[in-house]
């Protein structure tokens, strides 16, 4: 019997097959969505990596069609998976594909550093969306989170920005 880890390389090395023939990428999502294990206290990361490993596995067949569905992927906004959703792994998988692509084909690790760096403007934008809500809860979770130092020393003008318009 295969643990779970395995049986998600197996079953996503197929989805990412029938994609790659032409399928489209509706089953590898509902895959993804449905093995999340969201909602609940924390997002599938097994899945996640071997997806990643799935990538790396694939890198070199058809690459160009592989990182489109990496974008896809990551491109899934917060509005169309907000927090503890299951479709909040789709992008989540997109970047550690970009990732795992990127460390396979050195060609696509120029592509892959800009659209990863990219991520957390994204991120700040939605955090602007819920301050602007003005619920005295979501303020209070924004203004903790904010003070974490490995936010403060990976994004400093962007936590500082957010943090004034807090004040």
């Amino acid at each position: 019997m295969m643990d779970k880890k395995a049986q998600h390389h197996v079953d996503l090395a197929s989805l990412l097959e029938a994609y790659m023939a032409g399928a489209g990428r509706e089953e590898l999502e509902g895959y993804i969505r449905s093995h999340s294990r969201l909602p609940g206290p924390r997002g599938n990361l097994e899945m996640a990596h071997a997806f990643a490993d799935t990538v790396a596995a694939s890198a070199g067949r058809d690459s160009g069609k592989l990182w489109g569905l990496l974008c896809a992927l990551a491109a899934v906004t917060a509005v169309e998976a907000p927090v503890n959703h299951p479709g909040e792994l789709l992008p989540f998988c997109g970047a550690v594909g970009m990732g795992a692509l990127a460390a396979s084909d050195t060609k696509f690790r120029p592509a892959a550093l800009e659209k990863l760096r990219a991520l957390p403007a994204q991120g700040f934008a939605f955090l602007h969306k819920l301050a602007a809500l003005e619920d005295s809860d979501v303020l209070w979770i924004l203004r903790n989170n904010l003070k974490k130092a490995r936010l403060i020393r990976a994004h400093p003008e962007e936590t500082e920005a957010l943090l004034q318009s807090l004040r």
